[in-house]
């Protein structure tokens, strides 16, 4: 084949694929694969690897075109959690609160078990003041009407001790329990979803919010948070891009996109002595 056909033929195939431009531009072709996929996460809570500076306002506010609800569940992917976070605000912005779960409560019965209430409480009740003064009773009240010996009645029956015990150890079960309260927070337009549930291990009593709930007796632990779950919500940050030869720092325009970054949430509470960071 003549070489001036086959240069001709190359251009023309050459042509034909620039017809898309993610073809030609290596760079819209990036673009088009970050905006059709998940984000990958930029940093981890536990162990950050690219540490981001966010702004508390962006420079520029996302456009309507950058929230579209499917492209941002497509850059979520598998991160999106619809008990956790919210695009919309939710219809019923009512605090609910969520007892202590069975895994908590089954440590604590535990715990409870091997304070041996049972015991103590019919050692007790073996030296209390009222089984001394049965002792002192005189002799015609401890024998039957032919003289013979009567065996005492017991003041306090076992089965009235297992009922104690069972009664304090339901009461130290309840004290020592730390409930979480949820309510919806709004992070604000820089944050997808920008509704995110959150914990907290406050108590309201008659109106009283009371933020370090008392959980032991005699008074010292307090409800603070426990496990906090990490969620990965998308973040709106702008920066400048890289400057050109001679351009000043103002003159270089600004970039803007979405980021997928950890956000921590208390999702239990537990009675301890030290006060941790709330969530």
């Amino acid at each position: 084949m003549d070489l001036s056909k086959v240069l001709y033929l190359s251009f023309l195939l050459s042509l034909y694929l620039c017809v898309s431009p993610s073809v030609c531009n290596p760079r819209r072709r990036r673009k088009d694969k970050e905006d059709t996929g998940p984000l990958q996460r930029a940093i981890t809570y536990t162990n950050p690897l690219v540490p981001l500076e966010f702004w508390e306002k962006a420079k520029r506010k996302p456009r309507r075109k950058h929230l579209k609800i499917d492209l941002l569940l497509r850059k979520m992917g598998q991160d999106f959690d619809s008990s956790w976070m919210s695009a919309s605000k939710p219809q019923k912005d009512l605090k609910s609160v969520v007892e202590i779960s069975d895994d908590q409560v089954a440590e604590l019965v535990e715990q409870v078990s091997d304070l041996n209430l049972k015991e103590d409480l019919s050692n007790i009740l073996s030296i209390s003041p009222f089984n001394n003064e049965s002792e002192k009773d005189d002799d015609t009240k401890t024998r039957d009407d032919d003289g013979e010996p009567r065996i005492k009645e017991e003041i306090v029956s076992s089965k009235d001790i297992t009922q104690m015990a069972n009664l304090l150890q339901q009461w130290l079960i309840k004290k020592s329990s730390c409930p979480v309260t949820y309510k919806w927070k709004d992070l604000g337009e820089y944050f997808w979803p920008r509704w995110i549930r959150m914990g907290s291990c406050t108590q309201e009593k008659s109106g009283f919010v009371d933020k370090k709930p008392n959980c032991s007796w005699p008074k010292g632990l307090h409800c603070v948070p426990g496990e906090a779950l990490t969620l990965q919500i998308l973040r709106w940050h702008c920066k400048r891009r890289r400057p050109h030869i001679g351009s000043s720092k103002r003159d270089r325009p600004m970039k803007c996109k979405w980021y997928k970054v950890p956000y921590p949430v208390t999702s239990s509470c537990k009675c301890d002595c030290k006060s941790k960071k709330h969530f």
